[in-house]
Order: structure tokens, then C-alpha cells, then sequence
């Protein structure tokens, strides 16, 4: 998992996120609208907008790496390690996720900010901070190669 913020994209140039990175950093968020827009290949991406709401489960994927980048609003991402004792209580390999019910640490997200998050890390996107708000965010789908 990473943590920081647009401005550090540069720190990254050797991972295979970097291309990815770049390409959101470049975007004028204002002209996109909701929904999902291919890159290449496999990878895409959505711009999501939603209220955060109290979150009680914790999502993670097999095939792709997510890039969350929240553009306005504010709220916690939980992540926590993927272990090999963790059984999921709902699975659809088809889309890709499988949801637990674990411990996480919430970290703080707000506008400027991006996560990548690997298939190792467990995350619960969109956990509201003290009240609902009204959140965008892009959230970048990157194939595991």
C-alpha cells in the first residue's frame, strides 16, 4: 500500500503504477464525468460520486491494483495486511473482489491525496470520517501483470 500525496507522484517512477500515476495527475478532473473510462489494455478507470457512510466490511481483488485518488470530500480508507486465516464472507471472482470482516487502520483521506493498493492489501474505501459527506474520486483499475 501507498500513501501520499499527488504532488510525490515522481517518487515512484520505478514501480508499475508509475505510468498510471502520471496519466491521473495529467487529467483536468473537472471535464470527466461519472463513470468508468478505459486506458489501455485491461486497465481503466471510474469516477465515482458518492456519500460516505459508516463501512463495516473490507474489500480486496486477485486481478488488479487499485489507484484511489479522492478529488473532493473527505473520508477513511481502512487497509489491513491479507493474510492466509482471513475467510471471506462474500466472493465474486467474476468482478474480481472478495469482502472480510477484519481489523483495519483508517487512514484519512482527502483531496490531493492517492492510495494504491495491491492485492495483498485489504481496504475499505469510503468509511465516513464524523458525518456523511459528498465524495469524488477516481478510482484506477490496474491488471496485475
Amino acid at each position: 500500500m501507498i500513501f501520499d500525496s499527488l504532488k510525490n507522484i515522481d517518487s515512484y517512477k520505478g514501480l508499475s503504477v508509475y505510468p498510471a500515476l502520471q496519466f491521473f495527475a495529467s487529467l483536468d478532473f473537472s471535464a470527466l464525468t461519472a463513470g468508468r473510462h478505459e486506458l489501455d489494455g485491461e486497465d481503466f478507470y471510474m469516477l465515482n460520486e458518492y456519500r460516505s457512510e459508516a463501512k463495516t466490511l473490507s474489500e480486496a481483488h486477485r486481478d488488479y491494483i487499485d489507484i484511489q485518488i479522492l478529488l473532493e470530500g473527505e473520508e477513511y480508507i481502512g487497509v489491513a495486511p491479507l493474510t492466509d486465516d482471513m475467510v471471506p464472507v462474500e466472493a465474486n471472482e467474476e468482478k474480481d473482489y472478495w469482502l472480510y470482516d477484519c481489523e483495519v487502520a483508517r487512514i484519512a483521506m482527502k483531496p490531493g491525496y492517492f492510495m494504491v493498493l495491491y492485492p495483498q492489501d485489504v481496504h475499505m474505501p469510503g468509511d465516513m470520517m464524523d458525518q456523511p459527506v459528498a465524495c469524488k474520486k477516481i478510482v484506477g483499475k490496474i491488471k496485475v501483470r
